[in-house]
C-alpha cells in the first residue's frame, strides 16, 4: 500500500501537469483562433481590414509568447524531475537542490504564460472595441466597407487634382 507521501507526490505531479497543458493549450488555442479571424477579415474587402490586423498584432504576440513559455516550462519540468532523481536532495528546501531551483524557473514560466494569456485577452478585448468603433465611424460618414477602398481612392484622387491646381495658381 503506498504511503501518504508517495500519493500526494502523484497527486501535486499531476496537477502540475494539468496546469502546464491548461497554459500551453489556452494560448495556442487563442493565438488560433485569432489567425482564423485575422484569416476571414483578410479575406474581406474593406478599408477597415488593414487597421484591424494591425490592432491585434499584440494580442497575438502575446499569446505566441505564452505559448513558448508554457513550452519552456514543461520542458524544464522535465530537467528539474531528472535532476531530482539524479542528484541527492536536500530535505530542508526544495530550493537546496539543483531540481528544486529548476522547478522555480519552470513556476516562473507558468505565471508568465498565464500573465501573456490575461494580457492577450485583455489586449484582444481593447483591439475588438477599437476596431468596431472605426466601423462604425466609417459606416457614419455614409461609405460601406464594400466600397471604402474605391470611394476613398475618389476622394484621395479629387483632393489631389485640387491640390494640383492650387499649386498652378501659385
Amino acid at each position: 500500500m503506498p504511503d501518504s507521501n508517495s500519493i500526494l507526490l502523484q497527486a501535486q505531479m499531476t496537477f502540475a501537469g494539468s496546469a502546464l497543458k491548461a497554459v500551453t493549450l489556452a494560448n495556442g488555442g487563442a493565438a488560433l483562433a485569432l489567425l482564423a479571424f485575422l484569416g476571414h477579415v483578410i479575406g474581406t474587402d474593406s478599408a477597415v481590414a488593414t487597421t484591424t490586423i494591425a490592432e491585434f498584432g499584440l494580442p497575438m504576440k502575446l499569446f505566441a509568447w505564452g505559448t513558448v513559455f508554457g513550452i519552456i516550462a514543461t520542458c524544464l519540468s522535465y530537467v528539474a524531475q531528472a535532476l531530482y532523481v539524479e542528484l541527492p536532495v536536500n530535505n530542508n528546501s526544495w530550493f537546496g537542490s539543483p531540481g528544486g531551483i529548476v522547478r522555480l524557473i519552470a513556476l516562473c514560466f507558468v505565471i508568465s504564460a498565464m500573465a501573456a494569456f490575461i494580457f492577450g485577452i485583455t489586449t484582444s478585448a481593447e483591439a475588438l472595441e477599437n476596431v468596431s468603433k472605426l466601423e462604425k465611424r466609417s459606416e457614419s460618414t455614409g461609405l460601406s466597407s464594400q466600397k471604402q477602398p474605391t470611394e476613398l481612392r475618389r476622394l484621395e484622387s479629387s483632393e489631389l487634382s485640387r491640390s494640383l491646381h492650387c499649386i498652378d495658381l501659385i
